[in-house]
């Protein structure tokens, strides 16, 4: 093979640089300089024109590859880059996606064309169609000691070192699984009309919500939700306007939940938002429903007190059993492991942050509230472990925002313990209020109905 062959290795600079860097380098080692492969993130020079360079390099390539290991991607980028090499290029080799194992399918604008699992077999397969069975090159090899040593066993060596980052890069969803990432391109018109946004979402998210299967855009997804009353569409609207104007979203970040099949309730709920300048370029909702235990309790008929000692007994177990524990698990195993834990940071903060609003609504973030339901020693307890519970909150939101697995994991520790002395404070209060409540007196229709049993009786 006279000239270099030209690879441009498309993917997401966050997720998949490191993997996109090693692929460069074993393309180089095992095609023996044969293969030359362009990484944007390294390949171009400071000051140089990006988009030019782009242009260039993507549509004098032979070969065409995208990077996909998570489904956090922003893909933007990629459709335009598709859209490139196929217009330079027409259908001969397609473009090559190889995507992590765990995934269902590739981007929608990489469906038609066949791709590669970024695990073992698939990596070898895709190095042996590259380099030995010559399937990309009009059947000149690229290699011709690609079946000798050295070359074997750095074949077998890169197989694992790259399936091995694709295993490091996919993101367990521990928490929430129903989500949609809303994807801009960074300019003032796409804020200010969102209906081209690219939408990503999962099959199982589409089931939930109930979109159709070809949902890719803000546009086709809010006119889905056109006849379902859902004022969250334009609140999320009017919320990335004001981001682009400086304007900090609420601290919940929960928009107005809407009604399901079944009449469950749904809570959506920005979970991140990335920025690019003052632009935002994405945003990630999260999709949470309502449990059949958030019914409140004040329905019951039962003294207020006890009332709200119940209402408080359910949000500090929901708190231990639904955040805290599964957080602590979670995040223990991806320790253990050296997992990546980005992802799970983010949803434990969402967890803490939605459970923190509806103690807001119920009023139970109002010590003076609180502490009205408690006597004696308790009271003061209470007041204590409000301070300790502002302390934490404020430590674990920082150890999320700058992705400290350790130190998160330090701050629920603190929250388990501060955790199990409310539930016990809350249980003997209920106990000792429980005692001293009387017999509700018989109102007029009871006494009434009584006597008619007793002359009847009579």
């Amino acid at each position: 093979m006279g000239e270099q062959m030209k690879v441009f290795i498309s993917h997401d600079v966050e997720n998949d640089g490191h993997i996109a860097t090693t692929l460069k380098d074993k393309l180089t080692l095992l095609s023996a300089k044969k293969i030359k492969a362009l990484v944007c993130s390294q390949d171009i020079l400071g000051g140089g024109r990006w988009r030019a360079w782009m242009t260039e390099s993507v549509t004098a390539a032979d070969l065409f590859i995208y990077l996909y290991s998570n489904d956090q991607h922003q893909q933007y980028w990629l459709n335009y880059e598709v859209g490139l090499y196929l217009g330079s290029h027409g259908s001969e080799p397609g473009p090559i996606c190889i995507m992590n194992d765990y995934l269902k399918s590739p981007p929608q604008i990489l469906a038609e064309y066949q791709h590669y699992k970024g695990n073992s077999e698939g990596i070898r397969k895709f190095f042996e169609d590259l380099l030995i069975h010559n399937r990309f090159s009009d059947g000149d090899k690229i290699n011709e000691a690609i079946m000798q040593e050295p070359f074997v066993t750095e074949m077998a060596d890169a197989v694992k070192d790259l399936a091995g980052l694709f295993h490091r890069n996919k993101i367990e969803v521990d928490v929430f699984e129903n989500r949609i990432a809303v994807q801009l391109e960074d300019d003032s018109d796409s804020v200010g009309n969102l209906d081209d946004a690219v939408v990503v979402v999962d099959e199982g998210t589409s089931s939930y919500l109930q979109l159709r299967r070809n949902t890719d855009s803000w546009g086709s997804l809010k006119s889905q939700f056109s006849d379902r009353r859902a004022s969250w569409i334009p609140e999320f609207e009017k919320l990335v306007r004001n981001i682009a104007d400086g304007i900090p979203p609420d601290k919940h970040m929960s928009l107005t939940p809407f009604n399901l099949h079944d009449n469950e309730i749904c809570y959506p709920v920005i979970s991140r938002i990335k920025r690019r300048g003052d632009m935002p370029v994405s945003l990630l909702i999260l999709f949470v429903s309502s449990e059949p235990e958030n019914k409140n309790f004040r329905q019951i008929n039962a003294p207020h007190d006890l009332s709200n000692l119940m209402m408080l007994l359910n949000m500090a177990r929901r708190f231990r059993w639904n955040v805290i524990e599964p957080g602590l698990q979670g995040l223990r195993k991806k320790k253990r492991l050296e997992l990546d834990h980005a992802q799970l940071l983010e949803e434990l903060w969402v967890a803490v942050r939605r459970l923190e609003a509806e103690a807001d609504d119920a009023g139970f973030l109002s010590e003076a509230t609180v502490r009205r339901a408690f006597t004696g020693g308790r009271r003061q307890l209470i007041v204590d472990m409000f301070g300790q519970w502002y302390s934490l909150k404020e430590s674990l939101k920082r150890n999320v925002e700058q992705g400290l697995l350790t130190e998160t994991i330090e701050v629920l520790e603190k929250l388990q313990a501060v955790n199990k002395k409310s539930l016990i404070a809350i249980v003997e209060e209920y106990r000792d209020r429980l005692e001293t409540v009387e017999p509700q007196p018989a109102n007029d229709a009871d006494k009434q109905s009584r006597a008619s049993v007793h002359s009847a009786a009579v």
